[in-house]
């Protein structure tokens, strides 16, 4: 990658416009520099939340005739719509027939909204900074490899995976390691979440070969907006002092569950909640609310 400034979000055009012109400067100086034949250098498009400054650092990068491109500035906590009209301003700008790289996404719907503006790869620290909490993604949805329920669980984390960890060891030894502290667990973890996000795109790749990727894409979209639809209900839930005891707080959950199709199990004591105290409550809702985009993959 070129030496660039990641421009902070949110930043007045003067500052964005200065920091664009200094990374184009180390762009070009970089591109003079960079010797390594075995290397492929690449520029980073920046510019900000500016249509024409992005669209200025596109062209002037696509000119230097570099191996391939970044787009940066990027998934650094702007709303969504943000991000995404940041990367249209400047794929728009440069070559279809080079590489394009959009930095620091990793989210599925952040990957298939990139996939189909035209980005070729990404990259985040997502899939290994949940492994290491003990957050697995799987294809029946999210599991929290911590909890009691898998000390005697003898069976594979994903029947449907084919990385080592799931071919190799079972959900009890993944539950022992996280227990016990140790790194192991922490690397086993991190395979099963990169394969898994790598099965997502090979996924997609053979929805683009088969013309089918509006479909794929549209599919996923749907069941992650029914989902996020409950968002406001679910941060209610979490504050208990909306409800007036723990039936009904119970009763709100169940419908929440219902109403969003996050399960296909009805109540919440399908998933093994039974205990409404202040503690469980905050504990498990935010289980269903960390299971939200791993649901949408389970079912696509």
């Amino acid at each position: 990658m070129s030496f660039d400034e990641c421009i902070p979000y949110p930043a007045t055009k003067e500052y964005v416009a200065k920091s664009t012109e200094r990374t184009l400067r180390w762009a070009k100086r970089g591109l003079e520099a960079h010797k390594r034949e075995d290397q492929a250098l690449f520029g980073i498009v920046q510019g900000g939340a500016f249509p024409d400054l992005r669209e200025h650092a596109a062209k002037e990068l696509a000119a230097m005739d570099f191996p391939g491109y970044s787009i940066g500035g990027t998934s650094i906590g702007e709303p969504k719509e943000v991000c995404y009209q940041m990367v249209r301003d400047a794929i728009r700008f440069l070559p279809p027939n080079k590489p394009r790289y959009l930095m620091g996404v990793g989210s599925i719907d952040y990957i298939l909204e990139g996939i189909a503006m035209g980005v070729d790869m990404m990259d985040c620290v997502l899939p290994t900074r949940l492994a290491r909490h003990g957050a697995l993604m799987t294809s029946h949805g999210r599991v929290n490899i911590q909890r009691a329920q898998y000390a005697e669980d003898f069976t594979p984390l994903d029947e449907e995976c084919d990385c080592y960890t799931c071919t190799h060891f079972t959900k009890a030894y993944l539950h022992h390691l996280y227990k016990a502290n140790e790194e192991f667990g922490k690397t086993l973890n991190s395979i099963h979440n990169i394969r898994f996000l790598i099965r997502v795109v090979e996924g997609a790749r053979k929805a683009i070969q088969e013309d089918r990727f509006g479909d794929y894409k549209e599919e996923i979209s749907t069941l992650e907006n029914q989902i996020e639809a409950v968002d406001i209900e679910i941060e209610k839930f979490q504050n208990k002092k909306f409800y007036k005891n723990d039936k009904e707080l119970e009763n709100l959950a169940n419908n929440v569950i219902k109403e969003s199709k996050m399960s296909e199990n009805k109540t919440l004591t399908d998933l093994g909640i039974t205990n409404y105290n202040d503690t469980q409550v905050k504990t498990d809702i935010a289980d269903l609310q960390n299971n939200k985009v791993d649901k949408v993959i389970g079912k696509s």
